[in-house]
């Protein structure tokens, strides 16, 4: 059960992959769009909220400030933002959020809380998120990994004079399904089996292709994505060239024009800093546009795979000549 806010966040025309965060405190009727929440009183919450059989026994909260655990018996209903929208159609101004409940069955649950006054979403959020899985994993070395097993929900909670809402939007350009989609689809899956070491790659960077476009940028897209090139071109080694070289055939530029302007040294290096240090430290404005262009990197490489032809997604990235 929701309803839509009268006033709710909305995609604007001509707008790239961009994180938004609406905020809006009812009893003074004051609304911030962007990178910043207007600053209020008390708390932001943050909630995870599991389903599981596995307790027979326990207290009914711990509290570690700024955590709180709960563990209860549905049913219960929780007020959360629902996001309508993560990809809108080029040029249109649409709705991307709603206040939504969440009702949950008369079944055992964990809910872990995060609470902070941070106002910046750039800060709260990676905070919180933080908190949470760091509650989860010390509780699973504790007990048992099958009590999280099974996830309700994970995001902000809307309080009584609150409401948070937050979310990665994108524009893309709507399309006609072809007439002769059958006829197309057998051919492309004829070119992506040639052999069994392509129909093999193909299958697994299809599988992480396939998760990744449900996933907001941050680590986990990342990886995703960079795990893609891994696959192929870089199968059987470490070295980036082979990304350089590939590209350079797709997009008929050369070598040193795919390094300096697609930055694939870069994109690299932000794989060694997260597979070595364990952080993602990029402004939330470049992460959006890092994974954007990692993306159509990622797609135009499948392409290739599949005999289609180069679609000029790349070339913005490119200077004029």
């Amino acid at each position: 059960m929701s309803r839509a806010h009268p006033s709710a966040p909305h995609f604007q025309p001509g707008t790239p992959t961009v994180k938004a965060t609406y905020s809006n405190q009812r009893d003074a009727g004051t609304t911030a769009r962007g990178e910043r929440r207007g600053s209020m009183s008390g708390f932001f919450k943050y909630i995870g909220i599991y389903k599981t059989d596995l307790i027979r026994s326990g207290p009914a909260r711990v509290v570690i400030d700024p955590v709180k655990i709960q563990f209860f018996q549905g049913p219960k209903v929780y007020r959360i933002p629902l996001q309508i929208a993560r990809v809108v159609p080029s040029g249109t101004d649409a709705p991307l959020a709603r206040e939504g409940e969440l009702h949950l069955a008369p079944n055992k649950y964990i809910a872990i809380t995060v609470r902070t006054e941070e106002v910046n979403p750039a800060i709260s959020r990676p905070f919180c998120e933080n908190k949470l899985h760091e509650t989860i994993a010390t509780m699973s070395l504790i007990h048992n990994p099958g009590l999280f097993a099974h996830k309700e929900y994970e995001g902000w909670l809307l309080e009584a004079t609150k409401v948070v809402v937050g979310g990665w939007f994108t524009a893309r350009a709507p399309v006609d399904i072809q007439p002769n989609l059958e006829q197309v689809i057998r051919a492309t899956r004829h070119q992506q089996g040639t052999d069994t070491d392509s129909a093999k790659r193909f299958a697994l960077m299809s599988r992480f292709f396939a998760k990744s476009l449900s996933v907001d940028p941050g680590e986990e897209l990342f990886f995703y994505l960079w795990t893609m090139l891994e696959i192929f071109p870089m199968k059987d080694t470490s070295d980036i060239k082979p990304v350089r070289k590939l590209l350079a055939e797709i997009t008929g530029r050369t070598t040193d024009d795919v390094e300096n302007c697609l930055k694939i040294g870069r994109l690299y290096g932000t794989r060694c800093d997260l597979v070595h240090d364990g952080e993602l430290q990029m402004p939330v404005a470049e992460l959006g546009e890092t994974t954007d262009r990692l993306k159509l990197i990622c797609t135009e490489v499948l392409r290739r795979m599949s005999g289609m032809a180069y679609s000029g997604s790349l070339d913005k990235y490119f200077k004029p000549a």
